[in-house]
């Protein structure tokens, strides 16, 4: 009987591994805002460069993430921020599904940890 017992807790907690892996890697499900991707990037960010400062602008942590050469289109994800930045502190309305690249730079991150 204690052999079973152990046996159903290795399964039960290995299933439980694979579950937690499984969406680790997968990252954030559904669909998500322009808010929500630029949130994805800076947790990625903060991971990738400790040092950073906490108050560090999107500009800087951009300045910074140049200099790794990471395949990220860099003009594509300029305008996306510029939008970002628009809703954010200029008042304008959350920009539509204008943030891919700000995902794709996020992978990125985490495929270099």
């Amino acid at each position: 009987m204690g052999y079973a017992l152990v046996a159903a807790n290795a399964i039960v907690y290995s299933i439980l591994a694979l579950q937690l892996l499984r969406n680790r890697t997968r990252g954030p499900a559904g669909p998500l805002t322009m808010s929500d991707a630029f949130e994805v990037l800076g947790t990625e960010l903060k991971r990738q460069i400790p040092p950073i400062p906490r108050g560090f602008t999107w500009r800087e942590a951009i300045g910074e993430l140049q200099k790794m050469k990471l395949e990220v289109d860099w003009l594509r994800l300029g305008r996306e921020l510029d939008v970002y930045e628009a809703y954010r502190y200029g008042g304008t309305k959350e920009g539509g599904a204008e943030y891919g690249e700000v995902l794709a730079l996020a992978k990125e991150l985490r495929s270099r940890r």
